[in-house]
Order: C-alpha cells, then sequence, then structure tokens
C-alpha cells in the first residue's frame, strides 16, 4: 500500500513520543497497540499526549471491521465502567463520542484574494 510508509512513521513517531520524550501514558500506548492489533497500518497519540488522543491509519476498506475490533478490546470495558455509575448512559452515544472515522481533504490552504 502506498500508506505504508506514512504508517510506518506515525508509529514510529509514537514510540519516540512514548520512550524517549515520555509524553505518552499506558492508556495512549494500549489503545494504538489495539488499533495496530485492529490493522492499523500506523497509530499514534496525537495533541499534546499525556493522556489526549490518538489515531490510526487504516485501508479505507478494513475501517469497520477495525472499529468493531478497537471497541471490544479497547472501549468496551471502560464503557461497562462508566455504565456501572451512570446506567442510564446511551452506548452508541458514548462510544461514537470516542472513537470516530475521519477522511483526508484539502485543510488549509492559501485564498488568493482580489
Amino acid at each position: 500500500s502506498a500508506l505504508q510508509p506514512i504508517g510506518t512513521l506515525m508509529s514510529s513517531s509514537h514510540e519516540s513520543c512514548a520512550r524517549l520524550f515520555e509524553c505518552s501514558c499506558p492508556e495512549l500506548d494500549r489503545l494504538v497497540e489495539v488499533m495496530t492489533d485492529a490493522g492499523a497500518l500506523g497509530a499514534r497519540l496525537t495533541g499534546a499526549g499525556w493522556g489526549g488522543c490518538a489515531v490510526g491509519l487504516f485501508a479505507r476498506e478494513n475501517v469497520q471491521d477495525a472499529l468493531k475490533q478497537i471497541r471490544k478490546e479497547y472501549y468496551l470495558p471502560k464503557f461497562e465502567q462508566a455504565k456501572a455509575s451512570s446506567p442510564s448512559i446511551d452506548e452508541e452515544a458514548w462510544f461514537s463520542e470516542r472513537c470516530f472515522v475521519t477522511a483526508p481533504c484539502a485543510g488549509a490552504a492559501f485564498v488568493n484574494l482580489p
């Protein structure tokens, strides 16, 4: 895949953040591991670290299966803990606030004004 070199860089970057800069945490390291096990071409923490977010790069055809695996292996135990203290919590809403799919887009660009 043409995306594999990018995925390799993402995973190497996470490893560097976690081991050399010590700006990761066990939860993020575990989430990156789960994403990798679910077929991510690469995964890394994003944001400032220290408990923030992680991003994984997946082939489009693997996304739905990967989401199911990530949900089961990482998020479901956390949801069950949350539900124990808030029984009325909605599983789909809770999960969709924590794990979602995005796609590349044009991003920032220069605009020439008249």
